[in-house]
């Protein structure tokens, strides 16, 4: 198989489909992109940053957050910018020593040297994104809508008339119209009968309670959306059926602390080394104090009950 440059969607499939069958992926790709950006914008608003005037907020999260880190670095024509950048190089302790940056609106390609040229500001210690959470979420909360968009079309009233010519079933179905528009009288005629008076339809489904799941399966998009605000930081309350005891309640504070706050940490010593290499004025801190579900400032603005706004 060819591996050269351009990746055909022959190659990219071969690799994909080895490690990410289809068959268990929503086949509804506009539904997983509508919850992918639900969650991504979500996820920006979890970190209230302060950025220099030039910087672009919105480019900024995109390449911080998908592509694990930003590189901040000095240019002639634009000045101090952020950039999507490549790595290169390693040092004893293998870790990257430079970023290349490849813009066509900058001439030629940048090689600056990390932390003496450039800034690298990570997200993750291993310098990787969060794509792969959002994904896997958007993935099972879309997987989810579309079962509950089937099961509602699955659990409609049909009925089957028999008929022996058109004309049979012209009026059956100008009956069954005016039935469901709420006619509170419909004349026929006796072709709707048998010899015996007896009824020519029947319900194609008898009981819907037994195949009506949408509830559960919207209830299920609740959790997974629930799972994924928890893994990335922001404390959610529980049903109100689900009653915590004080040490279940400690253990969800934990799990909803540790991984924002190895985001913090990693984050907020790249803006150090930014601003002591660069002068700029850039820095990270939580929008919300999970702890009590509030503002950082001890104001009421809680997380629980409604989306994140987004500034």
């Amino acid at each position: 198989m060819d591996y050269s440059l351009p990746v055909m969607t022959d190659m990219i499939n071969y690799c994909d489909t080895r490690v990410s069958p289809s068959t268990v992926h929503c086949s509804n790709v506009g539904l997983f992109n509508f919850f992918f950006r639900y969650l991504y914008i979500k996820t920006t608003s979890i970190f209230k940053w302060i950025l220099p005037g030039n910087f672009e907020k919105n480019y900024f999260d995109m390449v911080l957050l998908l592509g694990g880190y930003v590189t901040i670095v000095e240019t002639d024509k634009f000045g101090v910018i952020p950039q999507y950048a490549g790595l290169r190089g390693y040092n004893v302790q293998y870790q990257p020593t430079h970023a290349v940056i490849c813009n066509p609106l900058i001439s030629g390609i940048m090689e600056p040297m990390i932390d003496k040229q450039c800034v690298v500001i990570k997200l993750n210690p291993d310098y990787l994104g969060i794509y792969d959470l959002i994904a896997f979420h958007a993935d099972m909360m879309a997987l989810c809508a579309e079962n509950a968009g089937v099961n509602e079309v699955n659990a409609k009233l049909a009925y089957i008339f028999a008929t022996d010519d058109k004309a049979g079933a012209e009026t059956f179905k100008k009956a069954f119209d005016e039935i469901h528009s709420g006619n509170p009288a419909t004349v026929t005629g006796k072709n709707l009968f048998n010899d015996d008076g007896e009824p020519l339809w029947t319900t194609f489904t008898q009981n819907l309670k037994e195949v009506y799941i949408a509830p559960e399966v919207l209830a299920t998009l609740k959790k997974w959306e629930q799972r994924y605000l928890t893994a990335i930081g922001i404390k959610v309350a529980p049903d109100k059926k689900e009653r915590m005891i004080t040490d279940e309640a400690q253990a969800n504070d934990d799990e909803t602390s540790t991984l924002i706050d190895i985001w913090l940490e990693s984050l907020q010593a790249g803006c150090k080394k930014a601003r002591d290499l660069f002068g700029i004025n850039i820095r990270v801190s939580k929008r919300y104090d999970l702890k009590k579900g509030g503002a950082e400032d001890g104001t009421a603005d809680t997380i629980n009950s409604r989306p994140i706004s987004v500034q």
